[in-house]
């Protein structure tokens, strides 16, 4: 007999494709198997029965109609995620309760989102008496077929452990909850993302992406290529910070270390010294354990996303795939090349799951992910375990935040052998705050990469100095304008400038009060705005363009809101 997991029909309504239900199992099968890390290796033989069973309501007459037709069954006897799970649990549970739980919450959201442990199961009586009905009536459905079930899944189900009855799992999830134990939250999440991404790449028919080798010396052959002038005395300073930086690999425990900062003030080339290291560290881990790392490139801002972007691209060459995943990343301009992604489902699929060696994204993408619950972001859940984490600009998060995400990241570390790297100027107290607020008893240890940033601080760059002009309040943009901003600029026309404003509104106004002042005045300098309700592509153009203007000494003007 014949099982369907998916089909396709045309705008008339015909089945023009047709996918086997244990070809989409194998599917996933083999995609997980790729993608397991050798770290959750103990949980192997688990993740293979999650997937073997996810879909067991697939085999029953009212799915394989309800595929065909559209039309929902009474009592929902198409749902097909049930009767799996309290199938794995009913197999599972004699031996190992803990996970039997586990297996069964992952199998039951594995299409929804993961919500309260405690409410994975019917607690009203009618819910009880519905899935009951549809239990039995599955089951029943299912004794004809089972022989062929567990010839297709080389699995053994039998009439008792098939699912039947709605169990009382009050007694388990409170075991379960009363452990407190957070290496609980990192099985369950793992596991369903190795299910979740497998099936929805296989479902997608989207290619899984096997990571490449990559060479370790690519930011020394982009600098090289710069020709950058040597005696130049910021770019002998940014060396000297990035070979400080790259010295810690010759560390013997450098691959045992997890976490790392790297402390060091704007413009002395963190972000290439960060990937150089990144790049260095991944060679090493690859021929220690033979894992190919994932990079995973963080930042707080879209501008500094999209500007970051560019540095890379300049620095990879195109066997390395990089991608950019962020709120306005363009799907098309990154798989224009690659002919393996056919629509634009597999084209999101492949960007969302991120399928790629190195991805640039954003700390919402990143936190709602590693500290997360719902389905659409845990699909790349499982891509932290074994990868290289760079957090830029670190100081930008709340400060109510720190001790959950320096929580987080710890035990990113500890849990799913990731490394991570916090990159900021100001070096805020991430682990310390965790450590206090949490009482952790670990203590949090991580290497400081820039061993002489205290040096480099007070040697080697000035730092800004903030001068208030403002002595008396201003009552609207005009009075800006007349009071504040016309008689300094007349002192100040040879200096670039820059107004930040509270609100868009205000912000608009204030450009068109100078703009036209400056026309009036015979001023030359350039006049640029940037603010949320400016395209992120035109908001790149205008910084490049202002990069531009202040190499020219032309002096540019900006007037912004706190985008900037």
């Amino acid at each position: 007999m014949k099982f369907l997991s998916h089909i396709k029909k045309d705008k008339d309504g015909n089945i023009y494709f047709e996918k086997k239900l244990i070809r989409h199992i194998t599917g996933i099968k083999e995609i997980v198997e790729k993608s397991i890390s050798t770290h959750w290796n103990t949980y192997k033989e688990l993740i293979i029965q999650i997937v073997k069973l996810h879909d067991l309501g697939k085999y029953t007459d009212f799915f394989q109609e309800y595929l065909v037709s559209g039309e929902p069954f009474k009592n929902n006897l198409q749902f097909h995620s049930f009767i799996g799970a309290v199938t794995i649990l009913n197999m599972l549970k004699e031996e190992d309760e803990k996970l039997a739980l586990i297996a069964y919450f992952v199998i039951f959201h594995h299409h929804t989102n993961l919500d309260d442990l405690a409410e994975c199961y019917p607690q009203k009586k009618k819910d009880i008496s519905i899935n009951n009905k549809r239990l039995n009536s599955q089951h029943s459905n299912l004794l004809s077929k089972l022989k062929q079930i567990n010839e297709e899944l080389e699995i053994e189900i039998n009439v008792s452990t098939l699912g039947r009855e709605v169990v009382d799992l009050l007694d388990l999830t409170d075991v379960l909850q009363d452990e407190e134990n957070i290496y609980n939250y990192f099985i369950i999440n793992y596991l369903f993302s190795l299910l979740i991404e497998g099936d929805k790449l296989d479902a997608s028919d989207t290619p899984h992406y096997q990571k490449k080798r990559i060479a370790s010396n690519l930011v020394d052959s982009f600098i090289q290529s710069l020709n950058a002038d040597p005696k130049n005395k910021q770019n002998i300073r940014r060396n000297k910070a990035r070979q400080t930086v790259l010295a810690n690999l010759e560390r013997e425990d450098i691959t045992q270390r997890k976490l790392f900062t790297l402390t060091a003030p704007t413009g002395i080339g963190k972000t290439l010294a960060a990937l150089d290291f990144a790049l260095k560290l991944r060679a090493k881990i690859q021929e220690k354990d033979g894992v190919e790392s994932q990079i995973v490139y963080a930042l707080p801002f879209l501008n500094i996303i999209e500007q970051s972007l560019e540095v890379y691209k300049n620095v990879l060459p195109g066997y390395v795939k990089l991608q950019a995943h962020y709120q306005f990343a363009d799907v098309f301009d990154q798989t224009k090349d690659n002919s393996e992604y056919k629509n634009y489902n597999q084209k999101t699929m492949q960007l969302d799951t991120w399928q790629s060696d190195i991805v640039i994204t954003s700390f919402v993408q990143f936190l709602q992910t590693l500290i997360g619950y719902r389905n659409k972001v845990l699909k790349k859940f499982h891509h932290l375990a074994d990868s290289i984490i760079i957090l830029d600009e670190v100081q930008t998060l709340k400060l109510g935040h720190l001790p959950l995400i320096g929580a987080a990241l710890y035990y990113a570390s500890k849990y799913l052998n990731a490394r991570i790297i916090l990159m900021t100027a100001t070096k805020p107290l991430t682990y310390e705050l965790a450590m206090k607020k949490l009482n952790l008893d670990e203590k949090i240890d991580a290497l400081e990469l820039l061993t002489n940033y205290e040096e480099v601080f007070e040697k080697w760059f000035n730092r800004t100095k903030l001068i208030p002009l403002l002595n008396t309040k201003i009552e609207d943009e005009e009075g800006f304008l007349t009071k504040i901003f016309a008689p300094k600029w007349k002192e100040y026309e040879r200096k670039s400038c820059l107004i930040v404003c509270n609100t868009v509104n205000r912000s608009i106004a204030v450009f068109n009060q100078i703009k036209d002042f400056l026309v009036k005045e015979g001023f030359k300098n350039p006049i640029y705005y940037l603010s949320t309700n400016i395209i992120p592509a035109h908001r790149l153009e205008r910084i490049h363009a202002i990069k531009e203007d202040m190499k020219n000494e032309l002096y540019p003007i900006l007037v912004s809101t706190q985008v900037v």
